[in-house]
């Protein structure tokens, strides 16, 4: 026994060294690393404020490799990759950053701030509302406010009905096709069933248009300053104004003059009306012919129409159709953005990157687990029409899909300001007025 304690002494010693050793240099690195992680924070900060956002990724990304939940390195390296235009993976950094079930604030503001600069204010709608619901702080309704209405001065210059389109250049609208019940908004050829107008003329519209659509025979119009306005028929009191008539009528009337619409669309005998809170009106049909409210969808941030079907697009990323009978079908959930494609049916970009419901696709795309196919780039915005689709990428490019899964870049005479399409036409509008269209195979250049 003797013996055992007079070993146990020097046993024990050179353990203790070797624990003492361990611990002090993970002292030591914690310290070092740190201070490291904190220089490369500081070096990063003065870069972004002198505008090197070169040298500003780089600091950034030093500072996340050693401290890899600094969130500050985090927001600086978003914003640095921002600054330097490169927005998708400005994002990416925040989106790997947070907790997907609950979305960290700071971060979350950040990342709002983003998609706003980026054009992508549907993506900074449905964050906000998930800070809304995890909150429910007074802050987070007005930035929702805030942002709906950026979202919503985004024009829509061209449009296809039944038979009329109409097209904004300029602020003036211009409108082609029969007038059989006043659709074109002109006396011209007004109740001529076999008039067909083949070029734009003036609309005779009394102000600057900012957004068009159609349902059926009638025509509407979003002005600048927020007001509603319908030409053609009214037969069913889609119009809203408590009355109907089969007559053809010349000229636009006033639906709405609150200074508040945000976008209308139409199917024939039916009109919906979304207004910047978000709010969703109908009139005509089985509904009567007076607006009455649509109490069960949260805000509603986009409204379009086929022709057939209307489709909306909610704050939560909910996407839903209705037709004739006004009942309401989900046909999405985490939709980022979406276009008709006719009877009844979509196709969507959802929060990951992913296309979902397209109707053809190249043969190279890859297919992800939850049903939904990635390209191998960013898609901005999708529009569809009988025989082609249109991609906008994310760095601006104009990309056409065949249906045999052709992918060819649209050479371009100006930016591209946006896609538009029903499923029967696709339509790209240029920064210089040009609207590059395709519609039943053929492909049109309207300057």
């Amino acid at each position: 026994m003797e013996t055992l304690k007079a070993n146990k002494g020097p046993l024990l010693l050179p353990l203790l060294l070797v624990i003492l050793t361990v611990a002090a240099y993970g002292i030591w690195n914690t310290l070092f690393s740190t201070a490291t992680a904190a220089s490369c924070l500081t070096l990063g900060r003065q870069y972004l404020s002198e505008l090197n956002f070169s040298g500003a990724i780089l600091e950034f990304s030093n500072a996340i490799a050693m401290d890899p939940c600094n969130k500050d390195a985090q927001i600086g390296l978003a914003q640095a990759y921002a600054g330097n235009g490169e927005y998708e993976m400005a994002s990416q950094v925040l989106v790997e950053a947070m907790d997907e079930d609950r979305p960290d604030r700071e971060l979350s503001e950040e990342l709002v701030n983003i998609y706003v600069e980026s054009g992508r204010e549907s993506q900074a709608v449905q964050l906000i509302q998930q800070l809304i619901t995890q909150t429910d702080e007074d802050q987070y309704y007005e930035l929702l406010q805030q942002v709906l209405e950026l979202y919503f001065q985004r024009p829509w210059p061209y449009c296809g009905g039944e038979n009329q389109a109409l097209l904004i250049q300029d602020g003036q609208l211009l409108s082609r096709g029969s007038n059989v019940l006043g659709q074109l908004g002109t006396d011209h050829w007004l109740g001529e069933k076999e008039m067909t107008q083949e070029d734009f003329l003036p609309a005779d519209f009394p102000g600057e248009a900012l957004r068009v659509s159609s349902g059926g025979q009638t025509s509407y119009v979003v002005d600048r300053t927020g007001n509603l306005w319908a030409a053609g028929e009214n037969r069913w009191g889609q119009m809203g104004l408590s009355y109907g008539t089969a007559l053809p009528q010349s000229g636009w009337t006033c639906l709405m003059d609150t200074g508040d619409i945000a976008a209308a669309a139409g199917t024939p005998g039916r009109l919906l009306v979304l207004r910047t809170d978000g709010s969703l009106w109908q009139s005509g049909g089985a509904v009567g012919q007076n607006f009455t409210k649509l109490e069960q969808f949260p805000p509603v941030i986009a409204l379009e129409s086929d022709g057939e079907s209307c489709y909306i697009l909610t704050s939560q990323g909910k996407l839903y159709v209705s037709g004739q009978s006004g009942q309401w079908q989900l046909l999405g959930s985490d939709v980022v953005e979406f276009t008709p494609l006719g009877r009844g049916q979509a196709a969507w970009i959802g929060s990951d990157g992913s296309l979902y419901g397209i109707p053809y696709r190249a043969g190279d795309w890859q297919s992800t687990n939850n049903g939904g196919v990635y390209p191998g780039f960013g898609v901005r915005t999708v529009a569809c029409a009988s025989s082609v689709m249109l991609m906008e990428d994310a760095d601006g490019r104009l990309l056409r899909i065949t249906r045999d899964g052709q992918v060819s870049e649209v050479t371009l005479s100006a930016p591209l300001t946006g896609l538009y399409g029903n499923g029967v036409y696709a339509a790209a509008c240029l920064e210089d007025g040009t609207v590059l269209l395709w519609q039943n195979g053929n492909e049109f250049k309207i300057l």
